[in-house]
């Protein structure tokens, strides 16, 4: 049965044919992977002490770095993360 029950409306065989595309996994390690670090500063965030303002930006700043580390080949097509980080603390 699986995932092939739901394949029987449009809907369904557009969400199959989605899942079982290698480029959509390949698509979502990526997202995975450039998202962690920021996980882990929400995580800081959210813990019952008060951070000062110098360690929260010391961790954007962090995050931002692992995130273009971990894509150094790939720099061009995640740029746009950092950038709209940037944006956004700035702003």
């Amino acid at each position: 049965m699986g995932l092939f029950v739901y394949a029987k409306d449009s809907e369904g065989k557009i969400f199959v044919d989605s899942v079982l595309n290698s480029m959509f996994w390949k698509e979502c390690t990526l997202i995975v992977r450039m998202t962690e670090p920021l996980v882990r500063v929400l995580q800081i965030i959210d813990n019952d002490d008060r951070l000062a303002m110098g360690c929260l930006y010391e961790a954007i700043h962090s995050a931002k770095e692992k995130m273009l580390r971990r894509f150094q080949k790939r720099r061009i097509k995640v740029q746009a993360f950092p950038d709209i980080i940037n944006n956004r603390w700035d702003g």
